[in-house]
């Protein structure tokens, strides 16, 4: 259950964006100073804070907010499943706006971690 301190965050950033109703990530000015050190090598002052436009920050709780949604989400079926030479997988799909062909990879022990990889995603003429 959120504190009333988070759910006073939570509200805030909602009505910052008209409140749609999304997810929202909390990311503190330590938290960010480090991730940017990690990644870049940049602490936050040397960035000029650009780069950082999608986050809102609120100067009283020294965080910034990052929104996140689900409106790219839909369901798909797979009508056709064809295996490549390349010991790649295309398999077809039905999207809102056509047919679509995502190009699949199984990354096996000896050459990756066994996880499944997206190679290519067309839009099928």
């Amino acid at each position: 259950m959120a504190s009333e301190s988070q759910q006073e965050e939570y509200a805030y950033v909602q009505q910052q964006l008209g409140n749609p109703g999304v997810d929202v990530m909390v990311i503190s000015r330590e938290e960010m100073d480090l991730a940017l050190d990690t990644v870049f090598g940049l602490t936050l002052e040397e960035t000029d804070k650009r780069g950082l436009e999608q986050f809102i920050f609120r100067e009283d709780t020294g965080c910034y907010y990052l929104c996140l949604g689900d409106t790219n989400v839909m369901s798909v079926t797979f009508t056709e499943a064809q295996p490549q030479a390349n010991g790649c997988t295309a398999l077809t799909y039905e999207g809102w706006d056509g047919l679509y062909t995502v190009t699949l990879r199984l990354d096996t022990a000896e050459n990756g971690t066994g996880l499944v990889r997206i190679v290519k995603n067309t839009k099928a003429n």
